[in-house]
């Protein structure tokens, strides 16, 4: 989500000023769903935001922990331009086939309209994965044993040997599971969200 209080709405159209796609990438919603069905955008290529994970939100300028997950189009390193972004171009590669959240943006005249929806009918993982398939139940014990309020009490009591033992837990679970599933590594941020060796040790959070 970009902040739009410097946009001038002097033009009815699009400028292509690339603000958007360079300041972050899209979140998806229930109406994406068909271009994961249709493998225009791959699960490598998703990353989750998990409940409770420390997000900064541009409408209010603050911290929040998320109420619910997310998923996201990944971004380009080492900022958070989406994923399909051509810089050079200014356009993106999937242009024709764009998530909701880009379609309904409209910075540049009517931002309030984008405000008011984009965090509507959002996608989650349990939307995308059986909850027949081996790897739910995994996940579901991941996120009770890494449950972000927890850790965050973990981390305010300065209970570092237990922190520590939860991001080791998160760490390795990520290779056993790549190794023993069979299940490309470049995955394993959708299905089990940012590291926490990543998030307790992000300087700047990221913008949702």
């Amino acid at each position: 989500m970009i902040n739009t209080s410097n946009f001038s709405d002097s033009k009815p159209y699009c400028q292509r000023c690339g603000a958007c796609c360079e300041k972050n990438s899209p979140a998806l919603h229930h109406e994406d769903q068909r271009l994961i069905d249709n493998h225009t955008i791959s699960l490598n290529q998703l990353i989750t935001f998990r409940k409770g994970e420390r997000v900064w939100d541009n409408f209010s300028s603050r911290l929040i922990a998320l109420p619910q997950e997310i998923i996201k189009i990944k971004g380009q390193t080492p900022r958070w331009t989406c994923l399909f972004y051509q810089h050079k171009m200014k356009c993106c590669q999937i242009y024709s086939s764009r998530p909701w959240e880009c379609q309904i943006q409209n910075c540049w005249h009517d931002p309030e309209t984008y405000k008011q929806s984009y965090t509507q009918n959002r996608l989650t993982r349990a939307d995308l994965i059986p909850s027949t398939s081996d790897i739910w139940a995994i996940i579901k014990d991941h996120d009770i044993s890494c449950d972000y309020a927890t850790l965050r009490q973990l981390s305010l009591e300065n209970a570092q040997d237990d922190l520590t033992a939860k991001i080791r837990y998160d760490y390795h679970l990520r290779d056993v599971v790549a190794e023993k599933m069979h299940i490309n590594k470049d995955e394993l941020d959708f299905y089990f969200g940012r590291p926490l060796v990543v998030t307790f040790n992000t300087k700047k959070p990221i913008e949702k």
